[in-house]
């Protein structure tokens, strides 16, 4: 059986909890006997050496099966890429490796037409889409949350879309929902981290039977040590560092705490990616750190270490232990 799993971005050039599921699955799927799977990850040109002249679908640094899409003009506001010479390349690529199965964990990057694109080049192959956030519902990032007063969203609608993006009329949200239901009508399983995810698609008019709810799995097999008595005064912030993973939030409850005269707590912050959060964000989270970075080191009590790899996770959680 041929599986190709579409990702977006690679984990070793940008990493996020998207690309890191794709390739653990990648790395699974290839150990398994009588699978064949490639991998076809996304960049962008925040990785500009890695384009070349020409170039559309390359290898990656050696990698077995493991292969880059060079991203190039893509729309994000209707989530498709309108080069043709791209789409050339992808039609050939999927008549090279003629899969059983495509398995798509993202269309950022490719756009939402390549999954009926991969159903016309290949009729009979089974599609299996993931969706790890609501983007095709929302086109506010696909967080569902309302930028009007920023409470959370329980449904999208033309109007209500207009209101928080109201640089485009209501009817551009009514045809950007038909585009992307006319696109996901070519997938056979539609399969989510979340059984909450489910109820939202089905309330947006999905049918119920394309959804399998697959939690996302753990890629290391070590075990956590039992926790040792003591304060639970150490706190650990994994993830990228962009607005909707609230970090802003946990320095503003540091800047709370220190107000009351509060200062028994240590919060290492460890992740990547700002350079994705808006500059707003950015510049709130860059200040605090630079201001935290200038006091003596007993008296921080928020310390960034920085990136980290997923295999040092357990180690880093091991880390937090109480002071």
């Amino acid at each position: 059986m041929k599986v190709l799993l579409i990702s977006l971005y690679h984990p070793e050039l940008v990493r996020g909890g998207e690309q890191q599921i794709a390739h653990e699955l990648f790395q699974g799927l290839r150990a398994t006997p009588g699978v064949e799977a490639t991998l076809l990850a996304s960049i962008d040109h925040t990785s500009p050496a890695l384009y070349k002249s020409g170039a559309r679908i390359t290898g990656f640094d050696g990698r077995p099966a493991e292969f880059l899409f060079l991203t190039q003009e893509y729309d994000y506001t209707w989530e498709k890429t309108p080069n043709v010479a791209l789409a050339e390349s992808f039609i050939e690529f999927l008549r090279l490796i003629q899969p059983d199965i495509v398995h798509f964990h993202h269309f950022m990057t490719f756009g939402i037409d390549y999954l009926t694109l991969t159903r016309r080049v290949l009729p009979s192959v089974k599609i299996i889409f993931t969706a790890h956030e609501f983007l095709t519902i929302c086109a506010a990032n696909g967080h569902m949350v309302r930028r009007v007063d920023q409470s959370l969203c329980t449904r999208a609608s033309a109007v209500r879309c207009h209101q928080c993006l109201p640089e485009h009329p209501p009817e551009h949200y009514f045809m950007r929902e038909m585009w992307m239901k006319t696109h996901l009508e070519s997938v056979d399983v539609i399969t989510t981290p979340s059984r909450f995810m489910v109820e939202q698609f089905t309330s947006w008019g999905l049918p119920a039977d394309k959804f399998v709810h697959v939690t996302n799995g753990q890629g290391t097999h070590r075990t956590m040590p039992a926790t040792a008595p003591g304060r639970r005064n150490r706190f650990g912030f994994f993830g990228q560092l962009v607005d909707a993973k609230g970090l802003h939030i946990l320095l503003a409850a540091v800047a709370l705490l220190r107000a009351d005269g509060f200062t028994d707590f240590v919060v290492e912050i460890n992740g990547d990616n700002i350079q994705f959060a808006t500059p707003e964000r950015r510049q709130e989270i860059e200040s605090f750190l630079a201001e935290e970075a200038r006091l003596p080191a007993a008296e921080r009590q928020v310390i960034f270490n920085g990136a980290y790899h997923h295999q040092q996770l357990v180690d880093k959680i091991i880390h937090l232990s109480p002071i």
